[in-house]
Order: structure tokens, then C-alpha cells, then sequence
């Protein structure tokens, strides 16, 4: 499903896209001690990028985090969806 999902979300979203390990690594931790590694990154230009983005997951069925300031001292700021950063 992961490459499925990536094309997907390079075909619908203009912001960046990252399913690389970097991209990845740099979102399993928040403030808490929880780390979870990510199937993906999408850091969208605007709202419609974030609209296609949760369009995307919804079809495939694929957790979306919204990351925020990564702040969270729950672990609520990773995920093993797609973070929206």
C-alpha cells in the first residue's frame, strides 16, 4: 500500500511529499516518549492540499496525524499514518 499511497498523494497534492527514510525519521518523536515511524510526510502549500491529502487516506483507508508543533507529551503528535506537517 505504500507506494500506492505515495503516488496517489504526488498526483493530488502540490506540497511536498516525503516517504524517504529522512522524511520519515524526522517524524517518529514528539515531546513524549513515544516513537512511531510514519508510512509518510505531506507538508502542504494550502487547504486544498490538506483536503486532497484526507481524500487520499480516506480511499485507501490510511490513518492521517496532523502534526502540529510535535509538542504533544502523549504521543497524540506521532503516528503510523500520514503526517500532515
Amino acid at each position: 500500500m505504500g507506494l500506492e499511497l505515495e503516488e496517489k498523494l504526488r498526483r493530488a497534492v502540490r506540497g511536498e511529499i516525503g516517504f524517504g527514510t529522512a522524511a520519515r525519521a524526522l517524524m517518529t518523536m514528539d515531546a513524549s516518549n513515544y516513537r512511531r515511524v510514519p508510512l509518510g510526510v505531506v507538508a502542504p502549500r494550502d487547504a486544498d492540499d490538506v483536503a486532497a491529502t484526507l481524500a487520499v487516506c480516506r480511499e485507501l483507508g490510511v490513518p492521517v496525524v496532523p502534526r502540529g508543533g510535535g509538542t504533544s507529551i502523549a504521543g497524540q503528535a506521532t503516528g503510523i499514518g500520514v503526517v500532515i506537517d
